[in-house]
């Protein structure tokens, strides 16, 4: 399932007319569907790759924010692939991934209950403690 969907993009793009100059590469006046649904699969897979370091993807369960980022990002790829890509947008893109990897990392959270099932991806840094590094008493002798 994609985290937007060809609504969200258009309310992203400031409406049909500029999500139609951005999606028309045939020049049949209309929105290519395909397009859209390409850059918004494009879009999702990006964001997959910073997500899947701590939840499993696709997510059941599309935050808010998730499908915000995956419209924006969506729109990006499309005035990329158009050539009219702005130093601006280039900014905004560079945010967006500072906010997933805040996502990736645990800094930030996806607002979402109950949280998403853990990634295979994760894993644990913690193992067992060797039996002769055991903290006992006479072990410690001397420093304190």
């Amino acid at each position: 399932m994609a985290y937007s969907s060809q609504a969200d993009v258009q309310v992203v793009a400031g409406g049909a007319a500029r999500l139609r100059e951005l999606s028309d590469f045939e020049n049949a006046g209309a929105i290519d569907p395909a397009v859209v649904e390409q850059a918004i699969t494009h879009a999702d897979a990006w964001i997959d790759t910073f997500v899947q370091m701590r939840f499993a993807v696709p997510l059941e369960t599309t935050p808010g924010a998730v499908n915000m980022l995956s419209a924006n990002e969506a729109i990006y790829q499309m005035r990329k692939w158009r050539g009219m890509a702005t130093p601006e947008d280039d900014d905004d893109h560079e945010k967006r991934e500072t906010l997933l990897t805040a996502f990736a990392n645990g800094a930030n959270v996806l607002g979402i209950t109950p949280l998403p099932v853990k990634s295979e991806v994760v894993v644990d840094a913690q193992t067992d403690r060797p039996a002769d590094k055991a903290v006992r008493r006479c072990s410690l002798k001397g420093f304190w």
